[in-house]
């Protein structure tokens, strides 16, 4: 790097971001890593940390999956309960051990893995104010800063409102496919098992869903979305519904008889990976949030977050090797995404689509399963 020429500019220090400049140490490649935070921060999220995640996470070196394993702040989940909205309830166990941490603490670990990179300079705290697209080059200027950074590819890191996607790949909202969520902390929640997360399916409130997700010391992360394209048409108030399920549905208003509220209520915006989307273009590349690589059904994004970071990684090193940063040339990068997400993703929007106000079916379908337990341990062999 000379001055503020680097090979790569990364906007977005999350889970992607961090997980990509984790990848490429030792690499040799000069990195500009942006950020409009500093770390450790906050981010509010369901705080699910699936097993896909944690298998990306552990492959980058031994080093990193022994620090893994002995980072404290997260609670290890044997799977998941969904409830139907007439009670009936179904366990699925997963085969992949998954976590339950605060994303300030999680996002801080990650940060701190990428930081071993010697290769990467950081510019926390700092805003993008305009990108630029050149033939050779793409230049990023920072609010305040006098000099642009430049690089040869530019990898949009930077989350569900990124300003790469807008920018560079034209991305807007499209209601039909985004998900609105609210979650707050509560402590003295009582579950029958703390090491399951629970999903609530309540009539009323599809598609979507309330959950119940329980971390270390006696906190637990408690939330509620609907597909925004609902949220609007019903003019649904997130916070005030979080709020109503929790006194008007007979389990919860149980397992809430002692809970206490842990700081405010407060909302985030997920774009959903249910319509195939561009995520390159030339001199740029879309990962996480940013591509919009969310589950439909579920609302979580860490674990395609993580994949898409190792596998922008590999084209990365694809376009160097060639010299090629043109679009053509970057659709490779679309291609692997989806041929190992879209068909996963389609099935869960199809899943969405499915159950929309149809609480009878769901009623029906998490009846059956709960007759047949085994059921629960088969499929999550596979997840």
């Amino acid at each position: 790097m000379a001055g503020n020429k680097f090979d790569l500019i990364v906007i977005g220090a999350g889970p992607a971001g961090s997980t990509l400049v984790s990848y490429l140490k030792a690499s040799g490649y000069s990195i500009a890593v942006i950020d409009k935070s500093t770390f450790p921060r906050d981010k509010v999220c369901g705080d699910a940390i699936p097993g896909r995640a944690v298998r990306i996470l552990e492959a980058i070196s031994p080093e990193t999956q022994h620090r893994f394993a002995q980072f404290q702040a997260k609670r290890q989940t044997k799977g998941g309960t969904a409830f139907a909205p007439k009670g009936a309830a179904f366990s699925l166990y997963f085969k992949t051990r998954g976590y339950i941490s605060k994303r300030i603490d999680f996002d801080y670990f990650l940060y701190q893995e990428a930081r071993l990179n010697t290769d990467a300079t950081y510019f926390l705290e700092e805003n993008v104010q305009s990108i630029k697209m050149e033939e050779e080059q793409v230049r990023v200027q920072l609010k305040g800063q006098e000099k642009p950074l430049t690089g040869k590819l530019i990898l949009g890191c930077d989350g569900a409102n990124s300003i790469v996607a807008r920018k560079l790949a034209g991305r807007t909202v499209d209601a039909a496919h985004h998900c609105g969520a609210v979650r707050a902390y509560f402590k003295n929640v009582c579950l029958e098992d703390n090491f399951m997360m629970e999903f609530h399916l309540l009539k009323g409130y599809l598609p979507g869903y309330f959950w119940i997700f329980p971390l270390e010391n006696d906190l637990y992360n408690v939330g509620f979305g609907m597909l925004s394209k609902e949220i609007s048409a019903r003019k649904i108030n997130l916070r005030e519904s979080l709020q109503g399920i929790i006194k008007q549905v007979p389990t919860l208003r149980k397992a809430f008889n002692n809970a206490e509220q842990i700081g405010d209520i407060e909302g985030f915006g997920l774009p959903l990976g249910s319509v195939k989307r561009s995520i390159s273009g030339h001199r740029f590349m879309l990962c996480g949030d940013a591509a919009s690589l969310i589950d439909p059904a579920t609302g979580e994004g860490i674990g395609n977050a993580l994949l898409s970071a190792r596998l922008a990684v590999e084209q990365i090193q694809l376009c160097f090797n060639a010299d090629r940063f043109d679009a053509k040339f970057m659709k490779t990068y679309d291609r692997k995404v989806y041929e190992k997400l879209w068909k996963e993703l389609k099935g869960k929007y199809l899943i969405q689509r499915l159950l929309k106000d149809r609480s009878w079916l769901l009623d029906w379908s998490i009846r059956l399963a709960a007759n047949f337990p085994i059921l629960g341990r088969v499929v999550g062999k596979f997840i």
